[in-house]
């Protein structure tokens, strides 16, 4: 049996190799993926985030605004923060994971457009909201994990 702490740096890895692009993550074997990606502790990474939000909220030093609009439009997202605008185009999105709470949109391995579950009312919208997002990025972009 594996400690937590094993579990928890597998967490780590499993993390790291999903960062990398497909020609460096294929040349560490499948097998070796797949058996971080079996033994990870899967609410590791996400506690470990949680708590350093938390943290930097708490110390007043978030490195980003917590409270902005965007729009997803036909042929770029518009994201409007207090003091500036984003205009980026869906090529630059790296990937999107649905959870339970949340869409991240991530952009690169430190940047995502986070937006909440709720932000997308109905079932129906939720449903054309994805369809919407396969359209732009791809299917094999977004990964659920409802």
């Amino acid at each position: 049996m594996l400690s937590v702490n094993t579990r928890q740096a597998y967490a780590e890895i499993d993390s790291f190799i999903d960062l990398l692009d497909e020609y460096n993550k294929n040349k560490i074997p499948e097998k070796l993926r797949e058996y971080f990606k079996n033994e990870k502790d899967e609410k590791y990474i996400k506690k470990i985030v949680k708590i350093t939000v938390e943290n930097a909220k708490k110390n007043g030093t978030l490195p980003y605004d917590t409270i902005n609009k965007v729009n997803f439009n036909e042929n770029e997202i518009i994201e409007e923060l207090p003091n500036k605008k984003n205009i980026l185009k869906y090529e630059v999105i790296e990937k999107i994971i649905i959870s339970n709470d949340y869409y991240y949109i991530f952009l690169n391995s430190i940047e995502a457009i986070i937006i909440p579950n709720k932000a997308v009312k109905t079932k129906k919208e939720k449903e054309k909201f994805y369809d919407f997002l396969c359209q732009k990025v791809g299917s094999d972009k977004i990964k659920s994990v409802i």
